[in-house]
């Protein structure tokens, strides 16, 4: 790996003044889990780094009304350990749980996931379905963008040199309302996902008819995609295997998965099919 500067950014002011100072040309360092593994294994160059992993306003996790902040340098473990998470946006806390090993949800954080933008990143279908923003901090100050249009393609987003995420706010989830995560791979653990899908149902609890569906899939496009037309297909209906199987084939519909290492194409199809369809019922049956 070849040698590179190095600064250490105690404030987000700080970090995005280093970066002005270097045009841009500097490359953020928070939990290292995809910088160091670029570096070293892909021969990715960078002549400076920016270490905002002990910048305290990036860190933590708080409830602000009925939204939930997430610091961008907040690591998986912490989010897979928060109440606050578990019990108001509990499908990213057992997302977070299926990042890579134990020693990467250690070192890992949201932010990362979120400007790396992998499209088999497994907290990505989650905060998709949670209707998540993502604080954007730049010389200008800071604005919120909704999370669904910050992706332009693999390890690509709508974010520029001088910019930063830093933070993430999640609308509280609404009672009734049944959500799941499923990650399908090659192997049980440590591996990426071949196909991520979360879903979310809200639920009128007299009828047991659906109010509201939402439903992410990563590694099945260049981009993590929320599916469009959900909700107007299963609106005002009661779920059963025949309508969960209907609205798994329109999901599958709308993707466009690529044949890789991991898997084919065709397979991947067929495997969105099947896991919105499951995550479909465990979700709908977890609120009734």
């Amino acid at each position: 790996m070849r040698s590179f500067d190095y600064y250490r950014a105690d404030t987000v002011d700080e970090a995005i003044s280093l970066l002005q100072k270097f045009n841009g040309e500097a490359v953020l360092l928070a939990g290292g889990t995809d910088v160091i593994v670029e570096a070293k294994e892909e021969g990715v160059e960078f002549e400076r780094v920016v270490d905002i992993s002990r910048t305290d306003e990036l860190r933590g996790i708080s409830l602000e009304g009925d939204k939930i902040h997430i610091g961008a340098a907040t690591k998986f473990y912490e989010i897979v350990d928060s109440e606050i998470v578990r019990e108001n946006a509990g499908v990213l806390a057992r997302a977070a749980n299926k990042v890579g090993s134990v020693q990467t949800r250690n070192m890992g954080t949201i932010g990362g996931n979120v400007g790396n933008a992998a499209p088999s990143a497994d907290s990505l279908p989650s905060l998709l379905i949670l209707d998540a923003q993502v604080v954007v901090a730049d010389p200008e100050g800071e604005k919120c963008v909704p999370v669904n249009e910050i992706f332009e393609g693999p390890g690509e987003t709508v974010l520029n040199s001088l910019q930063m995420i830093k933070e993430i706010i999640i609308p509280c989830v609404p009672e009734n309302t049944g959500m799941k995560y499923i990650k399908h791979m090659r192997r049980k653990a440590m591996d990426v996902a071949t196909v991520g899908c979360a879903v979310r149902v809200g639920i009128n609890p007299q009828s047991k008819k659906m109010t509201d569906v939402y439903i992410a899939l990563g590694s099945v496009a260049p981009t993590p995609i929320l599916v469009e037309g959900i909700t107007d297909k299963a609106q005002g209906k009661k779920l059963d295997q025949d309508l969960a199987q209907e609205i798994g084939e329109f999901a599958m519909n709308q993707v466009s998965p690529i044949t890789d290492v991991r898997s084919t194409k065709e397979y991947r199809n067929e495997m969105v099919k099947t896991l919105v369809k499951n995550a479909l019922m465990e979700a709908y049956d977890n609120v009734i």
